[in-house]
């Protein structure tokens, strides 16, 4: 356990941030299971709507979790092959 109120201050921040980075990630991984269903239904309509609503979260937290930036690019390359 940490002995500075610094050290009390960083492991509190720490948790708080793994907390929320894991439902951040857990977020991110839905729609990313949305979006491939979509996908692999093979309606085009249906792929880009769900590619859409999912495009806010995927930037706004792909910081977090990198491997979704791959992820993106393959997306789109998928929506134009269907």
């Amino acid at each position: 356990m940490a002995n500075h109120k610094s050290a009390e201050k960083r492991f509190r921040r720490d948790e708080k941030r793994t907390t929320l980075n894991h439902q951040r990630v857990s977020r991110i991984r839905t729609f990313i299971k949305k979006v491939e269903k979509a996908i692999l239904s093979g309606i085009k309509v249906d792929a880009q709507t769900a590619f859409k609503e999912a495009m806010p979260e995927f930037l706004a937290n792909c910081h977090v979790y990198l491997a979704v930036l791959k992820r993106l690019l393959n997306f789109k390359f998928s929506l134009f092959s269907i």
